[in-house]
């Protein structure tokens, strides 16, 4: 059974904000297109690329869907598993630590409530706490209309996409890590829960997670 999950209408997701909604399709290179999904090495691909996500970051090489159909993008993925481990931890003691207290109310040393608080409200969040970081990554892919993508897994990224759009050192490869690396660990039912609720991932992507 599919999971339904809240939509999300905040400064980065309403179309018409400084950021305009998703999906995002971004013309990185004149031949390279890349689709972007929150939480699979994002952050670096815009800062590396200067994207103009911020107020101030200009660069007039990137355009943001201006693409055709016939062409072929690059897209990151990433494990669901692993994926919902990251947004854990950027919640609880990375940038958007803010928002906790709208998802887990206990003490965060129970980890393993914090996990089960995590995964019971992970598709009821909405806009006050950038709830799209939880929506499936096939959220931000499927409506697009392109005949083929080039996906390629996250750890992957490095032997495969990177060099493809001149990312060539490995000084470069800098995934934004959250703090609270190794805090996470799931227990069997916790990993079953997760793939339940992301199970459209899996059926979307097919092998890439195997």
């Amino acid at each position: 059974m599919k999971t339904s999950f809240k939509e999300c209408k905040c400064g980065y997701c309403v179309d018409g904000s400084d950021y305009a909604g998703f999906p995002s399709v971004w013309r990185i290179a004149e031949d390279k297109l890349w689709i972007e999904i929150p939480k699979n090495g994002s952050a670096f691909m815009k800062h590396h690329f200067k994207v103009p996500f911020f107020p101030g970051i200009i660069n007039d090489k990137v355009t943001r869907n201006d693409y055709d159909t016939s062409e072929i993008p690059w897209v990151i993925v990433r494990d669901p598993i692993e994926r919902f481990s990251s947004m854990i931890r950027h919640y609880t003691w990375g940038s958007r630590n803010n928002y906790l207290r709208q998802i887990y109310s206990g003490d965060i040393s129970n980890v393993n409530a914090l996990i089960d608080s995590f995964i019971e409200k992970c598709n009821t969040l909405g806009s006050t706490v950038e709830g799209h970081h939880f929506h499936p990554q096939c959220y931000f892919v499927r409506d697009l209309e392109f005949k083929s993508i080039n996906v390629v897994h996250l750890k992957d990224a490095g032997k495969v996409f990177y060099p493809e759009i001149s990312i060539d050192k490995v000084s470069d490869y800098h995934l934004n890590r959250s703090n609270g690396e190794g805090k996470i660990k799931f227990n069997e039912d916790q990993i079953k829960r997760i793939k339940e609720k992301y199970s459209e991932d899996y059926e979307f992507f097919g092998k890439v997670f195997s």
